[in-house]
């Protein structure tokens, strides 16, 4: 998969998490967070607009408890954490 025949925010992936639900969620350098549904195929974007700070530009992931999926971004030196469906 590609940002060009997908729907992956970005190329450049940079970290890579599995949650329990066996969807992997990408952290990438230029387009966000991304949660790939393997059984389904599709990608889901989330960004700036989702209420991420700065969170274009991810160093890192992590999943915690409850699902939580915790970003580091790389530009505003912050933690986003995503705990939506």
């Amino acid at each position: 998969y590609t940002s060009a025949d997908s729907g992956l925010g970005y190329d450049q992936i940079v970290d890579i998490g599995f949650d329990s639900q066996g969807r992997a969620w990408l952290a990438t350098f230029g387009g966000g967070l991304d949660r790939f549904d393997p059984t389904t195929e599709t990608f889901e974007n989330f960004d700036l607009p989702d209420g991420t700070v700065h969170g274009r530009y991810n160093k890192s992931l992590t999943l915690g408890p409850g699902g939580a999926v915790f970003a580091v971004s790389l530009r505003a030196g912050g933690v986003n954490i995503y705990t939506g469906p």
